[in-house]
């Protein structure tokens, strides 16, 4: 027995639906920023063995443009990190219903960025 309230499997679906609900959009652009991060962040190490590859071959001339290809894909997965950050944090900092000043009752269990309309994303 836990001295803490455990709630069961079916409760935290239920919470869980009702929380992304509203959010639907907002989850799926910022799984999709995220794998598409993911993707560009997998593309440096495969273009560094490329590197190496060609260079172990002595074609040095495709070096460059492939050196090249790493800097932009580094550049890529920042800024779709940035972005998938971003719009986790719009998502996290959503007011919630039965949240805020108004609510006496359910102000305990919002998270404190709730108690603002919308918290600023940072940039």
């Amino acid at each position: 027995m836990s001295a803490f309230p455990v709630a069961d499997a079916a409760t935290t679906r239920r919470a869980m639906t009702a929380l992304v609900r509203g959010e639907r959009w907002a989850l799926v652009g910022g799984l999709a920023l995220t794998v598409a991060a993911t993707a560009a962040g997998l593309a440096a190490p495969w273009l560094l063995g490329a590197i190496i590859d060609a260079v172990a071959r002595g074609d040095t001339g495709v070096v460059d443009g492939l050196a090249v290809a790493v800097l932009g894909f580094a550049a890529l997965r920042l800024v779709l990190t940035r972005l998938a950050r971003r719009a986790a944090h719009r998502m996290g900092s959503a007011p919630r219903p039965g949240c805020g000043r108004g609510s006496s009752t359910g102000s305990w269990r919002c998270p404190a960025a709730s108690w603002n309309a919308r918290a600023p994303a940072t940039w």
